[in-house]
């Protein structure tokens, strides 16, 4: 019987429909190449000629993606103005030391977890049901999965085998899976004692090689043509390169595949114990693809979108700490009469004169007319260090801070005064005020005495006392005048000893003062985090790559930049609290177990799955729009005081125009008066939802404020000069001096003074 003629398998020729043209060197010799470290993607496309297009009303199409995942490194357009601007500073004749800084902006990042997003459509999808959309009928590869054996700490991975084959139906696929297994090894020895002899074992189990899934057993004997064979199940063939990495894909059936790939965790310990923290997935990776379109299409539009994760670690830094002391005594004295800021508070009085005799009781008062004087006094204590400032906010976790300060049990109070203390909320000053009140009465007039007497007998007792006067009877003359005038005559008679008693009368009772002295423990903290706390900070950023492939120009062919950045502190849980990581470079320096190194890939992985949904997440940006950027620089350049002296310079030169207003409404001042570092230090989503402008604008702002150009010192202290100058020398301090006039020489600071009351 004759054998029917089939063709061949056919090793697929592939044709590349569009690519990362940014990664194509336009001008090959001139010596400037696209950026080596950067992800790139190429779409390669074959359709089976007709005699392969089995499936009616159908037309298959194949798809070989292949892209290059890489680490991240910025562009150098990115950076070069933050470095050429703190590169050219000088302090002291020293150059400003960068290499801290370069290292952190141009150091390669490399890649820890991916994302392939392969999604087709038709060119014009209006009027299309979403049933005759095409869809990926099936690809390759779909797994690849790591075994660590349960006795043994070998590893054992399965992977798809790079070759491919795809069978006659055009539609399905079929692959190998290699196991490697390496089973470990024995050793043995044993010898004789007085003797020559010994010997040695070992053996090493394992099995190395393809390993067909499925097998059969048949007791007749069967002689085949392998070449008709093949060509009777195979049409296609095409190779595939692999990273060894592990795999998982999803959406089978649909219009859109996911692959996501991961490395491989660490599972065999090295001799010393520690591992370079995670594995990185890094190199070029394929991946077929069979799109399954109705024939009455012409063509599909393809999006491929590549999501790599990094991540930046830095070390983190914290305040210093400093405690201080504070004294403020204030005292309101005593008034005296003359004094003119006192108040009126009411009247007292003391009794001059209170005599009784066998006529009459006498009683002669004297009023005291009483004052009160309230005084404040404070005292605005600042710190005496220029690089630290109040810890308002008990950022050092001091259980005796209370908005910066304690009040020492050696704090006096007399008499009536109170004392307060506010802190400013940014720290600069602490003030001390004291309410104090003294008091005091004052004599009154000679005339203003008040007397009261009463004739303590009857009239016939007066006239017998009276009568009694012939027998030189002293009181007799006293008893006649009251007989004669009555009792209001008594004060005549002891007028001259009341005016005694008033010489003699204090002028001034019921004194009393009001006094404060306030002892206050001051915490101290530094403007800037500048301690090496020996801890590391992990942070995870993802950028994206995009390929477009569609005859629709209104999509871009290539849109790349950081869409996610997020801190794994927040999520890492145990990997900060109950095991954390080692002090000093962390996995850079390989100080990281195994076991730390599988919990951050692991909240590597859960960072990445949950930035996919989460709002953080942006459209593309570039380095100097993302918080990136200001990670990476601003913790260095704080470090160094010429870099905190250079920041405190006015923000103005570098907002723009259309931000000034907005953001002297945030700060309740001009911008003249709000420094760079006061503006890199406010939070960039608080500080986009005042301004009314977008995150991503706010973040270009701060790199500018890091980027542009300082003014020179010298330019710096003339122009603090002009401003300080007065209204009418204000041409004067304009006017430009001589190139060779040295700047004016600052001016010694006043001596410290006391504050007594």
């Amino acid at each position: 019987m004759a054998v029917p003629s089939l063709s061949l398998p056919i090793d697929i020729p592939w044709e590349r429909i569009c690519v990362s043209e940014d990664m194509i060197d336009p001008a090959v010799g001139d010596g400037d190449r696209p950026a080596k470290w950067q992800s790139s993607i190429a779409v390669f496309k074959y359709v089976p000629d007709e005699e392969y297009q089995v499936y009616p009303g159908r037309k298959i199409t194949y798809l070989k993606v292949t892209c290059t995942i890489t680490g991240y490194q910025p562009k150098a357009d990115e950076v070069q103005g933050i470095l050429t601007n703190w590169s050219r500073l000088s302090y002291a004749g020293e150059p400003f030391k960068q290499d801290e800084l370069e290292r952190r902006l141009l150091s390669y990042k490399p890649c820890h977890e991916a994302i392939l997003q392969v999604s087709v459509a038709p060119e014009q999808t209006d009027g299309v049901p979403l049933d005759e959309y095409p869809y990926f009928m099936d690809f390759q590869p779909k797994k690849r999965e790591l075994y660590e054996s349960v006795t043994d700490t070998k590893e054992l991975m399965s992977r798809s085998l790079e070759s491919l084959n795809i069978s006659k139906s055009s539609g399905t696929t079929q692959s190998q899976e290699v196991l490697d297994i390496d089973q470990g090894f024995s050793v043995g020895a044993s010898g004789q004692y007085a003797g020559t002899g010994g010997s040695f074992q070992y053996s090493h189990q394992g099995q190395w090689g393809t390993k067909h899934l499925g097998g059969g057993q048949s007791g007749t004997a069967r002689t085949t043509d392998e070449t008709h064979e093949r060509r009777e199940t195979t049409s296609h063939t095409t190779q595939l390169t692999q990273l060894h990495h592990l795999l998982d894909t999803y959406h089978q059936g649909t219009n859109r595949a996911v692959f996501y790939i991961q490395p491989r965790p660490h599972t065999v310990a090295p001799p010393s114990g520690f591992v370079r923290g995670p594995r990185e997935v890094e190199g070029v990776q394929e991946f077929f693809l069979i799109v399954n379109q109705a024939v009455e299409q012409e063509d599909f539009c393809l999006d491929v979108r590549l999501d790599t994760g990094h991540l930046f670690q830095q070390k983190i830094m914290d305040y210093e700490y400093l405690v201080d002391t504070a004294s403020f005594s204030f005292t309101n004295p005593t008034p005296v009469k003359e004094d003119t800021d006192l108040t009126a508070a009411g009247d007292t009085s003391r009794v001059l004169r209170d005599i009784s005799n066998d006529l009459y009781n006498y009683t002669a008062t004297l009023p005291y007319h009483c004052f009160t004087r309230s005084r404040p006094g404070s005292l605005t204590y600042t710190s005496p260090f220029p690089e630290y400032v109040i810890d308002v906010g008990n950022l050092g976790a001091n259980p005796a801070n209370t908005n910066g300060y304690q009040v020492l049990p050696s704090t006096q109070v007399a008499g009536t005064a109170s004392y307060a203390l506010n802190t400013t909320a940014d720290g600069e000053a602490l003030t001390i005020s004291v309410d104090a009140s003294s008091r005091a009465c004052f004599k009154g007039g000679f005339d203003e005495i008040a007397v009261s007497s009463t004739v303590t007998v009857s009239e016939a007792v007066l006239i017998g006392i009276a009568a009694s006067t012939i027998f030189g009877n002293p009181l007799g003359p006293i008893a006649a005048a009251i007989i004669a005038s009555g009792a209001p005559i008594i004060a005549t008679f002891e007028a001259a000893e009341t005016a005694i008693a008033f010489g003699s009368a204090a002028d001034t009772v019921d004194g009393q003062f009001g006094s404060a002295q306030v002892d206050v423990e001051v915490f101290l903290r530094s403007r800037e985090k500048t301690k090496d706390t020996g801890r590391i900070e992990q942070t995870f950023f993802i950028t994206t790559r995009r390929l477009y492939c569609c005859a629709d120009p209104d999509e871009p062919a290539v849109h790349d930049g950081i869409v996610y950045v997020g801190r794994l502190s927040e999520y890492a849980g145990p990997l900060a609290e109950a095991d954390p990581l080692p002090p000093g470079e962390g996995p850079v320096a390989g100080a990281m177990s195994i076991e730390q190194s599988n919990r951050l890939q692991g909240a590597l992985r859960a960072e990445m799955l949950r930035s996919l949904a989460s709002p953080r997440r942006t459209e593309p940006r570039p380095l100097a729009q993302s918080p990136l950027l200001l990670d990476m620089v601003l913790p260095h350049v704080r470090r160094n005081p010429l870099s905190r002296v250079l920041l405190s310079q006015p923000s103005s030169d570098v907002v723009p125009e259309e931000l000034l207003a907005p953001l002297a409404r945030v700060f309740h001042r001009p911008m003249e008066e709000v420094s760079r570092a006061q503006l890199l230090a406010v939070d960039t989503a608080a500080l986009a939802a005042v301004a009314g402008v977008g995150e991503s604008a706010i973040h270009q702002l701060k790199a500018n404020l890091l980027g542009q150009p300082f003014r020179s010192l010298v330019e710096e202290g003339r122009a603090r000069a002009a401003d300080e100058a007065p209204a009418d020398t204000e041409s004067a301090a304009q006017a430009e001096p001589p190139e060779d006039t040295e700047p004016p020489a600052q001016a010694e600071p006043p001596a410290e003074t006391d504050h007594d009351g």
